[in-house]
């Protein structure tokens, strides 16, 4: 028995699913928004059967990659499990769209996520988090992964990452974009002030709410006679004429009672 799935949406944060078309981010990005980066060799590949935690049969399968080197991250074991769903086991076979593919004693750069439950990682943005290693003139290089998708040669693909993208990454660039800070904003950009509203993000449905006038320093300093108004007066001025008010009238009827 033959399965086959096609999982939408899950191609992020390096892609984002559009219909049709596919946002490419600039590798900075994709780098700077993922917990961990390995480079390693992997040894053995398992499928594996079992259920989710709704009870369904699901079919997972397991790489178990030996750490060369790890690039971002604290990941401290030589050894870790990298978890795909979709594999071969039982007579049946899940395929799922996206999914990276391994092959034994390979050489790798993987982008991960946070340690799961099963104590394994998944790849982030799915084939797009995986990487192949060439040698070009005595430099290692990138290749596969986003970078493919950022040739542009993928239906739909369009976003600021396809020029961003398209040079030689070598493993080296990829060190110092590890290791470099968050990039700072964008020049002329400001932080928000506390409770304001922020700005809609592109594609999104959201609104800026109108914020409130706020007075100028002249008209801040200038006095009732020279704008030509009164100031109102305050809520508990006038509870207190109005109280007076009441007061005054109740003696003057008890006056006139007594009289």
């Amino acid at each position: 028995m033959k399965l086959h799935f096609l999982l939408l949406g899950l191609l992020l944060p390096p892609v984002i699913s559009r219909a049709t078309s596919f946002h490419i981010a600039p590798m900075s990005e994709f780098v700077q928004s993922s917990p961990n980066i390995v480079r390693g060799i992997v040894r053995s590949i398992r499928p594996e059967e079992g259920t989710d935690t709704e009870g369904n049969r699901v079919i997972r399968t397991y790489a178990e990659v030996e750490i060369t080197e790890v690039l971002k991250g604290r990941i401290q074991e030589k050894r870790i499990l990298i978890r795909k769903a979709g594999g071969s086991t039982n007579g049946m076979t899940v395929e799922v769209a996206g999914a990276p593919e391994f092959h034994e004693n390979e050489d790798t750069v993987l982008f991960l996520g946070d340690l799961l439950e099963d104590r394994s990682y998944e790849i982030e943005g799915l084939e797009l988090g995986k990487f192949e290693i060439e040698k070009k003139n005595g430099k290692e290089l990138l290749s596969g992964g986003l970078l493919a998708y950022s040739e542009g040669s993928a239906e739909g693909a369009q976003g600021p990452g396809i020029e961003a993208n398209r040079k030689d990454w070598s493993i080296g660039d990829l060190k110092k974009l590890a290791a470099s800070p968050e990039p700072p904003p964008a020049a002329g950009a400001t932080e928000p002030r506390p409770g304001a509203a922020s700005p809609a993000s592109p594609g999104s449905a959201g609104s800026v709410l109108p914020e409130a006038p706020v007075a100028s320093p002249e008209e801040s300093t200038k006095k009732p006679d020279e704008t030509g108004q009164k100031p109102e007066e305050s809520p508990s001025r006038t509870s207190v004429i109005l109280f007076g008010l009441g007061i005054g009238i109740a003696l003057a009827m008890l006056f006139r009672s007594k009289k």
